[in-house]
């Protein structure tokens, strides 16, 4: 395999360990990069091609942590695109888009919801609080929504974002399994 073709492979597996990393810890979601490092080893990544993919697979948080975070993954929050392992919970997206669809209805404004409140409400239509925050965390991350001290709001370049259950029945449509071939 030509070393283009390995750097690349090497960033995808380094992008999806921090975009994993989101399930597991979603208000603080990220690695360092000694945990990083220590992902890279397990899967018989060499230092040097670590070091040269690191650039391609992530960015450094913004927010003071020294966390590594996934470059912006486009279709992160589409479940359309099917990922494996998909730890993404459709319930949980399908919750917190039809909350802030609803919100922005009522009234003119982009509306700004609780995160906290929204987590809660989730939690009281029987969804585990963690599925609930990892919707929010992927969602905020791919610029569907925006999060300013821990409220929510639909990010203004949002659009026609479809539900998620509409995005998994693509899944199974002729045009779209085709071409994943």
């Amino acid at each position: 395999m030509d070393d283009f073709l390995r750097k690349r492979k090497v960033a995808a597996v380094l992008r999806e360990a921090l975009e994993h990393s989101a399930y597991f810890a979603p208000t603080d979601f990220g690695l360092s990069r000694q945990e990083l490092q220590e992902v890279a080893r397990r899967m018989e990544i060499g230092d040097g091609e670590f070091d040269a993919s690191l650039h391609d697979a992530s960015k450094q948080a913004i927010d003071g942590s020294r966390r590594l975070r996934p470059r912006t993954v486009v279709v992160w929050s589409d479940l359309s695109h099917f990922k494996e392992p998909d730890l993404r919970n459709p319930d949980s997206f399908e919750f917190v888009l039809k909350q802030m669809a609803s919100l922005k209805a009522a009234q003119a404004d982009n509306p700004g919801f609780d995160r906290t409140v929204l987590v809660e409400r989730a939690l009281a239509e029987g969804l585990l609080a963690p599925r609930v925050q990892a919707a929010i965390t992927t969602l905020v991350f791919d610029e569907r929504l925006e999060e300013r001290n821990d409220v929510l709001r639909i990010d203004k370049r949002w659009g026609h974002y479809q539900a998620p259950s509409v995005q998994i029945a693509r899944r199974h449509e002729p045009a779209l399994n085709e071409h994943a071939k």
